[in-house]
């Protein structure tokens, strides 16, 4: 979970959310607060996460650096066929994986 998304339920007698450890009611004030403080040291405020998530190993993404003009490449190749570069290029790497 976020630190930034601790929020307490809204009281109907207050309009205004805030949150438990920083008492911020605005995104902004959340940013700051965090900005100058450690989770680790709120840590002890938070409740335990005990749900299990499930993730498709098969649908994770991996991140690679890419040289600039070789993206700009693709993503005009990309436009022209009418898909993503992201798609493209896994369509490039693809196929050259199964050449080698």
């Amino acid at each position: 979970m976020s630190k930034n998304m601790v929020l307490t339920k809204q009281s109907k007698k207050n309009s205004k959310q805030q949150t438990p450890i920083s008492r911020a009611s605005s995104l902004a004030e959340i940013g700051a607060f965090w900005d100058t403080h450690d989770f680790a040291d709120y840590e002890d405020h938070c409740p335990d996460v005990t749900d299990r998530i499930r993730v498709n190993i098969r649908r994770v993404r991996h991140y690679v650096a890419i040289e600039p003009e070789i993206l700009r490449r693709a993503t005009r190749a990309a436009r022209k066929r009418g898909m993503s570069a992201e798609g493209l290029i896994n369509l490039w790497v693809k196929e050259a994986a199964s050449r080698s």
